[in-house]
């Protein structure tokens, strides 16, 4: 296992203050480092928000993770693809698409896994600050 990007980062249901079945798994796997920050948008569709690519300066606020043994590496990362719907039936589209990024913090960068949304955004309502907590306020 050469260059594993060992960092995940997250934005949305996935985040500590959401204490999801989902998180209750990230935290048996993955440590928090910090919280940090990615280049890229947060819209909404009205029921939640998505985080999309950008490279207009905007900023999604979120927090850092990193794999606490990598051994089991494939295994945690295969449950997070199954969560966010990255493997899908041939006729499918994927929900999100897992990439790399870098994160930001504490005057440090990062590269990262994350999940973007695959879906169409446009007409979505921009949430400008970044951070999803501010859209459930």
């Amino acid at each position: 296992m050469q260059n594993l990007v060992t960092h995940l980062f997250v934005y949305g249901s996935l985040r500590q203050g959401f204490k999801s079945d989902a998180y209750q798994y990230i935290s048996q796997y993955f440590t928090f480092v910090a919280n940090a920050t990615v280049a890229g948008k947060l819209v909404h569709n009205g029921n939640y928000p998505l985080g999309v690519t950008s490279n207009n300066g905007e900023k999604i606020i979120g927090e850092l993770y990193c794999i606490t043994n990598t051994a089991n590496y494939e295994w945690a990362y295969a449950q997070l693809d199954d969560y966010e719907g990255v493997i899908v039936e041939a006729n499918e589209t994927p929900a999100y698409i897992k990439a790399t990024a870098t994160a930001y913090y504490n005057n440090t960068e990062v590269q990262c896994i994350l999940y973007w949304y695959n879906g169409n955004t446009d007409g979505m309502a921009v949430i400008p600050s970044g951070d999803v907590f501010d859209f459930y306020k």
